[in-house]
């Protein structure tokens, strides 16, 4: 997939990760130069066409959400072997698992904080009629400002409806 351009404009320049759903690649937007984050569902899921469909559907939902604590997703759509991906802005820092690792029990003051941006953030969610559904540490990033963003969201209606 290094090499490789995706929707036309998102050329994939690195492998950031994997999870059970998607593998995640470092792009350039060719149509801005910035750099982005390209989640590419895993083969296992692609031969499923309905959660395809639905995971595709829901990914167009999210493009128009707008918010501080949330992941911006930028575009979506399939790659010429049909295989869906989502476009969404690279955020800098490490997912509020790493932090937790590292530092326990987190103080008082930087606990409430996070917590506060993520509450923000799901809100916005509910009150644009999605829920999260699967809100976790390691679906919280936290930028080195401390700046929350709450990743993988409104994916929980796929997994229900598949």
């Amino acid at each position: 997939m290094i090499g490789a351009t995706v929707g036309t404009r998102f050329h994939i320049v690195g492998r950031i990760g994997e999870g059970w759903l998607f593998t995640v690649y470092r792009a350039r937007d060719l149509l801005t130069g910035q750099l982005v984050a390209v989640k590419v569902v895993r083969p296992t899921f692609t031969t499923q066409r309905p959660f395809v469909e639905a995971l595709l559907q829901a990914f167009e939902q999210h493009i128009h959400l707008a918010h501080p604590s949330l992941v911006r997703y930028l575009a979506s759509g399939e790659t010429e072997e049909k295989i869906p991906f989502v476009v969404c802005e690279l955020v800098a820092g490490h997912a509020l698992t790493q932090l937790l690792q590292r530092r326990l029990p987190l103080p008082i003051h930087q606990a409430l904080d996070l917590l506060s941006q993520v509450a923000d953030g799901i809100s916005y969610l509910h009150r644009a009629g999605m829920v999260h559904g699967d809100i976790r540490p390691h679906n919280i990033l936290v930028t080195p400002r401390g700046a929350v963003k709450v990743g993988d969201y409104g994916l929980w209606p796929v997994f229900l409806s598949s």
